[in-house]
């Protein structure tokens, strides 16, 4: 139990420490600039405008300066940041006589926002049992993006690709890791693993997204009575899912079935939660935010009933947002996409409206954000990495895979009549849509009878604009060379919700009002809605309820037993076991070998745990040998047969989808000897060469795996020096 303590310890001091990155730019800018009249806004407010500003700010001095200055002098640059902004506060803000008393709904949200932090940090850690491990189902994810700030820890910026080194020399990252330079700097600072900072990362996203969105409240909403209420709310807003309990409870109660280790899982397309969101992929919320606050920006300093804005005001306000959405790109390209898209429909919009300011504002933001994100760009297009003939984006009717798999699975669902079959797969998609909307689409309609019957204000159109122009990539388009899920998706029904969930609060305001003085809805089909709405937000509090207990205790449940492993490679017997002996030889190899690149079975099953617990470069992550995050594709196949004989598998196998093909396929093994780990040790420039329980060369007592002197030995792992 001393390593869970001392992971919850690193956490929250990670948690701590970043406030010294997240704070006191955007104060120190703010308060410069006089931002939105910010010398004069309560301490929340600047408190919200602070960490808004500060997370773009400081990206930038981490992964602009980092290219060109020692990690020593951006450290102390936070330092001289911090010291001149508490410096700014002590002299500026006047001691309270006494201190206001706190409001329930203040105390609500405050310990909330609170317990994110534990959230985040007890759900990252591993529980420990004397000599087994309870691991939560973000560790497949966490596994790639740890070795992420691993890489950036070692390297500095641009990071290198922790996950390839083929001949040695891994090339740079090609991939999103902003984020991950930060995270690595903060790691540096105060001596904490990555996974810690990783983690203390999740809450620092959390509560920026829920700074632009407490912000949005009060200046898109336009509202400005009891704020503190409606923020309240925000919070009950933001942890709605969809229908996903629906869809997912078969696999509960039909025995035959299997759960999955998430909630959301049942459909690639699905709009993750807040929460599933933002610890699965910090970086995506951090990039959110930032492209939210550059919105934001833009909006407060043109805006129609603002005074007009001087030159000095909008050239402040293109610097900023283009600063936020250059950022935004480099922390994950996905979310800008999505931010481009809906910003074209705004300025359709802006265009429509005769708003020439507002228009030349955004235009001119996108230029700055194209200079601030030239070099990452640059790096991204670079024709390194896996090969892919396919293009980055194509027109796709959201949720038409699922529709189509279900009408070719079950015949009842086809027919010989294309109109039928047109109606049917209509019918499923709307309804696959509506069940990812949930309680939502009950607030869409609520909003267009809403708004359709009177003058928009300024913010309220703008947010119109901005749920059109999401609209698009959440349900016309896909990604096809990112990730096997429809990513762009994903992320433009997450920003999509959010826009919903805005929309929500002052609704559920105005219902537990109503509630509160007995006001009842009027009979008929009003009632009758209104029921099936609360209904459907009853079911999606209570899925984000089973959610977050789900992905703490699915693991642990497989070990005991209570959930069956047939439909789960990664469900082995004694998983626990296995996992604290993958942990605790890296471990040992730390200490005995800090330094040089190492291999395990780039195909086996347990290669996410072996990820995950490494700090080494890895030669050859996967089949692609990591190459997908930077590398040369081509190179990574002529050594793959290569490796996939050295741990006793045959392509063949791996391409009907069996990991421990040689025994399943009834194939003649092929016993890997020492002379040919000595090949593969020379081959890849490696250090050390690991070999795993599941690894099929594991069985064969006249492999290198027996005939060798590992270093580090265990039941479950065996790893072996390499010859210099």
């Amino acid at each position: 139990m001393i390593a869970v303590y001392q992971e919850l310890v690193q956490g929250c001091v990670a948690v701590l420490a970043f406030a010294l990155f997240f704070l006191p730019p955007g104060y120190l800018l703010a308060h410069a600039s006089n931002f939105n009249s910010f010398r004069n806004r309560s301490p929340v407010e600047k408190l919200l405008w602070s960490v808004i500003l500060s997370i773009p700010i400081a990206i930038e001095i981490c992964t602009a300066l980092g290219r060109i200055l020692p990690l020593a002098v951006i450290q102390s640059t936070f330092i001289v940041l911090a010291a001149a902004a508490l410096l700014v506060l002590m002299r500026t803000t006047p001691m309270p006589e006494r201190a206001a008393p706190r409001d329930t709904a203040t105390r609500s949200v405050i310990l909330i926002v609170a317990s994110l932090c534990l959230y985040f940090v007890l759900i990252s850690c591993d529980l420990q049992i004397g000599h087994r491990l309870y691991i939560s189902s973000v560790f497949t994810d966490w596994s790639v993006r740890i070795s992420m700030v691993s890489a950036a820890m070692r390297s500095g910026v641009p990071p290198l690709n922790g996950l390839s080194a083929i001949d040695g020399q891994p090339t740079h990252l090609r991939y999103f890791y902003f984020w991950y330079v930060v995270c690595a700097d903060l790691a540096k600072l105060i001596h904490v693993p990555a996974r810690a900072a990783l983690a203390a990362s999740c809450t620092w996203a959390a509560w920026a997204l829920l700074s632009v969105f407490f912000l949005a409240v009060k200046y898109l909403l336009d509202i400005t009575r009891n704020l503190r209420r409606l923020c309240a709310l925000s919070l009950l807003a933001l942890a709605v899912m969809g229908l996903d309990l629906i869809p997912t409870i078969r696999l509960f109660v039909i025995h035959r079935l299997h759960p999955l280790p998430e909630i959301e899982w049942w459909h690639q397309d699905r709009t993750p939660s807040f929460l599933s969101c933002t610890l699965y992929a910090p970086h995506h919320t951090a990039a959110f935010a930032s492209c939210l606050t550059g919105l934001l920006v833009l909006f407060l300093t043109v805006r129609p009933a603002q005074e007009r804005a001087t030159w000095r005001q909008l050239l402040f306000a293109t610097l900023v947002s283009g600063l936020c959405f250059g950022v935004a790109a480099g922390t994950s390209i996905l979310p800008t996409v999505v931010t481009a898209i809906l910003c074209c429909v705004w300025a359709i919009d802006l265009t429509l409206q005769r708003q020439w300011r507002t228009l030349a504002a955004l235009a001119l933001s996108g230029i700055v954000a194209l200079l601030f994100a030239h070099t990452f760009l640059h790096e991204l297009q670079s024709n390194s990495g896996a090969v892919s003939s396919d293009s980055f984006m194509a027109l796709h009717w959201r949720n038409a895979d699922l529709i189509l798999s279900y009408q070719k699975k079950y015949a009842v669902l086809r027919s010989t009549h294309f109109l039928i079959n047109g109606a049917v797969f209509l019918i499923g998609t709307l309804l696959v849509n509506l069940c990812d909307l949930g309680f939502f689409f009950f607030v869409l309609v609520h909003r267009l009878r809403r708004d359709t019957r009177r003058t928009l204000l300024p913010g309220e159109r703008a947010l119109w604009a901005f749920f059109l122009g999401t609209s698009i990539p959440y349900l016309f388009l896909t990604t096809q060379s990112i990730a096997s899920p429809n990513d762009l998706g994903v992320d433009a029904g997450f920003l999509l919700r959010l826009i919903l969930q805005l929309w929500s609060v002052p609704w559920l305001y105005r219902l537990w009002q109503d509630r509160k003085h007995h006001i009842q809805p009027k009979p008929g089909m009003h009632s009758l809605a209104l029921r099936l709405a609360l209904s459907c937000l009853a079911l999606g509090l209570f899925t984000q309820a089973i959610q977050i207990v789900w992905e703490r205790t699915y693991f642990p449940l497989i070990g005991a037993q209570v959930i069956p492993k047939s439909l789960d490679v990664f469900t082995l017997d004694h998983l626990p076991e296995r996992l604290y002996n993958i942990r605790e030889a890296n471990r040992t190899l730390d200490q005995t070998t800090p330094e040089g690149s190492i291999q395990y079975n780039p195909i086996g099953i347990m290669q996410p745990a072996l990820t995950l617990y490494s700090t080494h470069q890895i030669a050859a992550f996967d089949y692609g040998c990591g190459t997908g995050y930077g590398g040369d594709y081509t190179a990574c196949q002529a050594i793959m047969p290569q490796l996939i004989t050295l741990y006793g598998n045959t392509a063949a196998g791996f391409d009907k989808g069996i990991t421990n093909n040689d025994r399943q396929d009834n194939a003649a093994p092929s016993i890997a000897t020492a002379a040919d780990a000595q090949a593969a040790c020379r081959t890849l420039h490696l250090t050390a060469l690991i070999a795993e329980s599941t690894d099929s060369i594991w069985s064969q007592p006249t492999s290198w795996v027996w005939t060798m002197q590992p270093i580090v030995a265990n039941s479950t792992v065996r790893i072996f020096a390499c010859p210099s």
